[in-house]
């Protein structure tokens, strides 16, 4: 069966890529490439692992149907989109220019300042005895699932390791935008400021954020090429193999740190292939034992899918629900190992059944399709940012579901606007302080 399923995949794939402009990047067609390329992965782990399963046809037949809405609702879009006329953004009309270097070297400053402040709270959650991963497993099995303040780091600092991911996201547009134009030294304090917000997003424990803001700085590269060729023009072979290697070097940090954020279990004696087979592959495994066994649904509407939108209002006393944390259960995988059971479509059935899991799909994959079809056509620098933070969601849909629970929350809101404020105040610069006479006095300038 799981056979059948990578044909179809790769089958449904080709499709998609053939009737969505040839672009490798539209949604639609990227989700049927991670879904083709983590069902090979999972074949890859059972027979690595000498560890067969046996698919039940109820969970096929539910990621074939999905992945058919994908194809033909990817289709759909790209074809009316073609159609419509969209007046496409003048870049010249808004002139932005580099990150100044005293600000990059600010930013520097903060960060390192962010990092020493982190440590510091890493060794008051986690103790000081013992290696540094095995005070980062403690760290980690604290802080995420804390519910009290002593597991919590200080409102200042949670704000600061917020902004890290934007300041990420902003210096990796910097650095793709100006590439050419950009001198050495001003490279150089970039991938500074991105190593040290790499180096921040790991130290909190967790490696998902680090890969999601890489998938999105992908995207960002993207639709800023379209924007400076005026139109999608197809990747050359060697291209394509350039962004596969830089893929793999991301999923290399992502094993070669499992000890440095605290992962430790039976998974840390696998080597390098059978860890990234392990998360990305094994997911069907879970999803097939989920569909055989579900749990007790829950009587809360949208609890896994809408999590964080649920959680706001629980705060702030808007419903009369006691609050929780979202919980994955754990499901046997084979070889006597275990795994979280993610991907998108299993809070999809949990919270909606199998009919509101097909149209919760379909919806993202609908929303997500119009979006990108809209900003490769607009081409405006605010199209490009904003679509690209939420570009990691249709990605990593096989792995587990963020449109929903991420996107649609006050979250998503803050991290957006503070984008726009720092894109505002740092590159386009239309809000700008400047010195002006003898006395030292500021004046806020906004050109009309």
């Amino acid at each position: 069966m799981i056979y059948f399923l990578l044909f179809i995949l790769i089958i449904l794939f080709g499709i998609s890529y053939c009737f969505t402009g040839k672009d490798i990047f539209a949604p639609s067609t990227v989700q049927l490439l991670t879904f083709a390329g983590t069902v090979f992965m999972c074949l890859y782990f059972m027979w690595s692992m000498n560890a067969f399963y046996i698919f039940h046809w109820i969970t096929i037949c539910a990621i074939v149907s999905a992945m058919m809405l994908t194809t033909a609702l990817g289709i759909a879009v790209h074809i009316i989109f073609n159609k419509v006329e969209i007046r496409p953004h003048t870049p010249e009309t808004v002139p932005i220019s580099p990150i100044k270097g005293m600000v990059s070297f600010f930013i520097t400053g903060i960060l390192l300042i962010t990092i020493g402040w982190l440590l510091q709270e890493i060794r008051r959650i986690g103790g000081t005895s013992g290696s540094f991963s095995e005070i980062m497993h403690r760290f980690r099995s604290v802080h995420a699932y804390s519910t009290d303040e002593n597991g919590a780091f200080p409102w200042l600092l949670s704000q600061l390791t917020d902004l890290t991911k934007i300041i990420f996201f902003l210096f990796g547009f910097n650095l793709i935008y100006f590439f050419p134009i950009l001198s050495l030294g001003q490279k150089m304090i970039n991938f500074l400021v991105l190593g040290l917000c790499a180096l921040e997003m790991l130290l909190n424990g967790a490696r998902t954020p680090l890969v999601n803001y890489s998938i999105n700085c992908f995207m960002l590269f993207h639709l800023v090429r379209i924007q400076k060729k005026g139109k999608y023009k197809q990747y050359r072979f060697k291209s394509l193999l350039c962004i596969a290697l830089l893929l793999g070097a991301v999923m290399g940090v992502f094993f070669l740190t499992k000890s440095f954020v605290g992962r430790t279990g039976q998974n840390n004696t696998l080597n390098v292939m059978d860890y990234c087979a392990y998360y990305t592959g094994t997911q069907y495994i879970c999803l097939d034992e989920y569909f055989q066994n579900p749990p007790i649904a829950s009587n809360i509407w949208g609890k896994e899918t809408f999590y964080n939108l649920i959680s706001f209002m629980i705060r702030y006393k808007l419903v009369d629900i006691q609050p929780y944390i979202g919980h994955l259960e754990f499901r046997p995988i084979g070889g006597g190992f275990y795994n979280n059971v993610y991907t998108s479509l299993r809070l999809y059935h949990y919270d909606f059944g199998w009919i509101g899991m097909l149209l919760m799909h379909s919806l993202s994959i609908i929303l997500l399709s119009v979006y990108y079809e809209y900003a490769k056509k607009k081409r405006s620098n605010f199209s490009i940012l904003n679509f690209s933070l939420i570009y990691y969601t249709i990605v990593m849909s096989f792995f587990y579901e963020r449109f929903f629970t991420n996107i649609f929350s006050m979250n998503y809101v803050k991290v957006l606007v503070e984008t726009l404020i720092f894109y505002e105040l740092f590159i386009r610069k239309k809000v700008r302080f400047t010195f002006r006479g003898t006395v030292k006095t500021y004046r806020l300038l906004i050109p009309r």
